[in-house]
């Protein structure tokens, strides 16, 4: 009995510390199964760090304390953006302004990421009343609202092929703005649809645009300017084929150095009536006319297209002066310079240079026109009132009735019938064209005269180069013509007059006639 006892109790001392070894078992795997989760989850933070730190978009920090934080959006992956074009400028001019601060610049995105205009929209609130540059790293889309740029703002790319891509929105100079400037990009309107590209508001000062290729538009006008003192400078179009590149409503207005090789109809600048002070320079357009300056009810003054290099295409002026409105308000230029410009037509071209409407006080100095693949008249003023035309050469004018300069008087050029007066065609060179200079009437039996024909009149010719022609100088109608000092020697016929359509004509000391 005892000893079943003694054995009872030493079965129960080995029960007890079998079970003492399994608890320790089960503590040292719950510890190992601790350790394993740390472990992983260790890792994944490190894995989850390393992926923002490559390519996740943070939100944007600024050093100015004022200035609150950005965050862009990306653009849907489904939106219809084409790719940017190549950037074809490399020259990248500095605009010269000394308005700067600290610099706003776009966050590092995914390379194939763009952001909408709620990330400019929000950088140009961040900068506030002071202003600032906000530089645009990678491209940018306009989703659904138009962007207002106020005063005192910068808006460049890093480089001229960051792109701006108009989709549902455009871009805008808020009304009053002052010292804004848009430069080095290039902006892509191929979503646009019935929207101005680029809106200057009326009553805004100091604005430029300076470096900028625009691509794919087809709305009402690509650059619609209402401001005061604005600077177009070195920008190119590219497909804009439907519409103006350039409408200018506002006054103190430069166009230097901007391109465009489009086939099309339209000139590359339209200028509106009732501005003043508005100056074209360097400017080139190919296989499209240059300027139409030809609407308004109020006259415009000071008017200078210099240095110019026009390729113009057929059934357009390669430059176009006649103000006013549709068949009856008149409203003429006044003061107008064309100078130093080069105009080549091609086949079915009208005049390179065409003065009309009454424009008054106008100068046509030093240009070179080559009519050869259209024939057409080159420089035609009609109708004009106190219009010099100086030092130009001009040749190719071979239409049976045209030839290389003509003084008119017109019953649909003026906005119904007009006249030229106090004109002066002196020092040019004119060959191989019908006709040299000539003065005459324009469709006389046209109903718009009402039986009544009005002549140019007070006309000198003087000291001109005349060769090659049918005819040097060729007087059909008119009144108070001076034909003096002119070398008419080597044409067909050096001088021909209308006797009964021109009065009080004076010819005198040319070579060749009589």
């Amino acid at each position: 009995m005892l000893l079943s006892v003694i054995l009872g109790r030493k079965a129960l001392r080995r029960l007890a510390l079998n079970r003492t070894i399994v608890v320790g078992v089960l503590a040292i795997a719950l510890l190992l199964v601790c350790l394993t989760m740390i472990v992983q989850n260790f890792g994944n933070a490190l894995e989850q760090s390393s992926k923002n730190e490559l390519g996740e978009p943070e939100p944007v920090t600024f050093e100015r304390s004022n200035i609150s934080t950005v965050i862009p959006s990306p653009v849907p992956e489904n939106s219809a953006i084409s790719s940017p074009p190549e950037v074809k400028k490399s020259d990248i001019k500095s605009s010269g302004l000394n308005y700067y601060s600290t610099d706003v610049q776009q966050a590092t995105v995914k390379e194939n990421v763009m952001v909408d205009e709620t990330f400019l929209i929000s950088a140009i609130n961040a900068l506030g009343a002071t202003g600032g540059q906000i530089v645009l790293e990678s491209n940018l889309s306009i989703m659904k609202y138009d962007v207002y740029i106020p005063s005192n703002i910068v808006l460049s790319g890093a480089n001229p092929n960051i792109t701006i891509f108009l989709v549902g929105g455009n871009i805008r100079v808020a009304t009053r703005a002052v010292n804004v400037t848009l430069k080095d990009l290039t902006i892509d309107a191929s979503g646009l649809g019935e929207h101005y590209c680029f809106v200057d508001a009326q009553n805004t000062t100091n604005v430029i645009l300076n470096n900028i290729d625009f691509y794919n538009y087809d709305g009402p006008g690509c650059l619609l300017v209402m401001g005061d003192q604005v600077v177009l400078n070195n920008l190119s179009f590219t497909n804009v084929t439907e519409r103006f590149p350039i409408q200018i409503f506002g006054s103190n207005v430069t166009v230097r150095d901007c391109n465009s090789n489009d086939n099309s109809s339209w000139a590359l600048i339209a200028v509106g009536g009732g501005i003043s002070d508005i100056t074209i320079v360097g400017n080139s357009a190919v296989n499209r006319p240059l300027l139409n300056a030809n609407y308004g009810s109020v006259s415009t003054k000071n008017l200078s297209i210099e240095n110019n290099t026009v390729y113009f295409p057929n059934g357009t002026y390669g430059l176009l002066v006649m103000g006013g409105m549709g068949y009856s308000v008149q409203a003429p230029y006044q003061n107008v310079t064309v100078k130093g410009n080069f105009l080549r037509a091609g086949p079915g071209g009208w005049n390179a240079i065409a003065i009309y409407g009454l424009t008054t006080d106008a100068l046509v100095m030093n240009n070179t026109v080559d009519m050869s693949l259209s024939g057409h008249n080159g420089i035609g003023i009609s109708s004009g009132i106190n219009v010099t035309v100086m030092g130009n050469v001009v040749f190719g004018c071979t239409e049976l009735t045209e030839g290389g300069i003509e003084v008119e008087s017109n019953p649909m050029h003026n906005r119904n019938v007009g006249f030229s007066e106090d004109v002066t065609v002196v020092d040019n060179t004119v060959y191989n064209s019908s006709w040299g200079v000539y003065v005459r009437v324009m469709c006389p039996d046209h109903p718009n005269w009402n039986g009544t024909i009005l002549l140019s009149k007070n006309i000198l010719i003087e000291n001109n180069f005349i060769f090659d022609c049918g005819v040097g100088v060729n007087l059909l109608y008119g009144d108070s013509i001076i034909v003096r000092n002119n070398s008419i020697a080597s044409n067909v016929v050096p001088f021909a007059v209308n006797i009964a359509e021109v009065f009080n004509f004076t010819v005198t000391g040319n070579l060749g006639y009589p």
